[in-house]
């Protein structure tokens, strides 16, 4: 073969790698080219793939709450949505530019030296009418005080200590409410042992708390542990006044992953027209403090019963009332040592106090449980199971008493009274209470018998 014709055979291998490399190169060039049309103020340089993924977030389209408006209210009351985000220049708390969140940056490297550290008053200039405002503390717009802060807030955390970059700046895929885009929950740091935030160790969820075991699969950390949420009324959407949120109107809802959660309540208005939505929400109000049994189990405005409108969001629905009515004025169940400390050989005196109404006629059985929950997990006593048929009404206080011979040593204990359905051995109601048993005077009355004895020994030997 003559050099002529290795050339040509080394050129018809090459050519398709290089018109495959030059398709690349220009390829990428169009994608770089697209998002240099946005106005990222030449970040899109260093950060091409956050540019590319930030025109399809959520905080750039806006079309989460446009989207709702399209599928709800708006499309009840005839609304162009489009006329009306240009009409009250609804886009203006949308991002369209780098420099809305990241202040002081600039297109070089180092940003420059007037950078600022994002904190709750960077989301605050578009959060304030829910998020923010709630998270501190306050009403929407913080036009007055709200019940109380969210326990995040008060312990030093911002927005960002839970929200992720990705949630902020987007994927890459189209999400049409933040219901999908939001993925951070409350398991990410209160179900990671170990975890720290901010130096600080984070309280780890436990299936030791009663009301923990038997909701766990059932309700949302949120349905509990949220203090207060907002209902939206009055909310014009012709003039954009008069809108009156409140925060003592609490309801909860079966979201779209089939857990118990809060529900807001929006009723809007428009040329006298009324449309009420309703939607699983998380209040950015969370206490350390749980709500008791009452609130939701003696409430059926909680449970939203009769509650009438469109489910907002992802999905979800109302409470059936055949869960209503199953739930609602449950039995409820309580236990109280006499005292919190014990020394060893003493007798421990206990109340359980049931209340059952007649509008709940189910057979339930009663145990009781003695644990030590610090040092051995073991079951060291449980009563036997007392069965109460439907038609026995309690609304009782029990006295009961444990014998000083059970406890084998000093330490924490716990006793711990279930109310269970027989049939099915589903928790109805649980309680628990821990006490402490102190064995040193009984070890240093052993001490004190075996010098005594010593000495008598000594005593004879001599």
């Amino acid at each position: 073969m003559s050099k002529t014709e290795i050339k040509a055979a080394i050129a018809k291998k090459i050519l398709p790698l290089m018109i495959v490399t030059v398709l690349s190169v220009s390829l990428a060039s169009i994608a770089i080219a697209i998002v240099a049309e946005e106005d990222f103020g030449g970040c899109e340089a260093c950060h091409s793939e956050i540019a590319e993924n930030f025109v399809t977030s959520l905080h750039y389209t806006g079309a989460g709450m446009k989207g709702e408006y399209e599928r709800f209210a708006a499309k009840e009351f005839g609304i162009d949505m489009d006329e009306y985000y240009a009409e009250w220049n609804c886009s203006k708390c949308h991002v369209t530019t780098c420099k809305k969140c990241h202040e002081g940056y600039e297109a070089k490297m180092g940003h420059g030296d007037q950078t600022q550290e994002i904190t709750i008053d960077t989301c605050d200039q578009c959060h304030k009418k829910k998020q923010t405002a709630t998270f501190v503390g306050d009403m929407p717009a913080h036009k007055k005080p709200g019940p109380h802060a969210d326990i995040h807030y008060e312990k030093g955390l911002t927005c960002t200590d839970c929200h992720n970059a990705a949630e902020l700046h987007g994927d890459g895929t189209v999400y049409t409410s933040q219901l999908e885009a939001v993925t951070t929950k409350c398991e990410d740091c209160h179900n990671s042992p170990g975890k720290t935030v901010k130096d600080m160790p984070v309280t780890q969820y436990s299936t030791d708390v009663s009301a923990h075991e038997m909701h766990e699969e059932k309700l949302d950390c949120t349905a509990c542990h949220s203090g207060w949420t907002l209902t939206c009324k009055n909310c014009h959407l012709d003039t954009r006044e008069e809108t009156q949120p409140v925060s003592d109107e609490f309801y909860l809802g079966v979201a779209s992953d089939g857990k118990i959660k809060p529900f807001i309540k929006m009723e809007a208005i428009y040329d006298n027209a009324t449309h009420m939505g309703y939607g699983e929400w998380f209040p950015h109000t969370v206490t350390d403090k749980a709500k008791d049994c009452a609130f939701c189990h003696e409430s059926k405005e909680v449970l939203c019963e009769g509650c009438e409108g469109d489910i907002l969001g992802q999905g979800g629905s109302f409470i059936p009332q055949e869960t209503i009515d199953r739930i609602y004025w449950m039995p409820q169940i309580s236990i109280l040592t006499d005292r919190e400390n014990y020394t060893i050989g003493e007798t421990v005196y206990m109340m359980i106090e049931i209340n059952r109404s007649a509008d709940y006629p189910q057979v339930m059985q009663l145990e009781l449980e003695l644990k030590e929950p610090c040092d051995d997990p073991d079951m060291l006593y449980k009563s036997p199971a007392f069965v109460m048929p439907a038609e026995f009404q309690w609304d009782v206080t029990v006295p009961m008493r444990i014998d000083y011979s059970v406890w084998v040593s000093g330490g924490d204990y716990s006793f711990i009274v279930t109310l269970s359905d027989p049939s099915t051995g589903d928790i109805i109601a649980r309680d628990t209470t821990r006490f402490y048993i102190d064995d040193m005077p009984w070890m240093e009355k052993l001490k004190s018998l075996e010098k005594e004895i010593m000495e008598k020994v000594e005593e004879v030997e001599l």
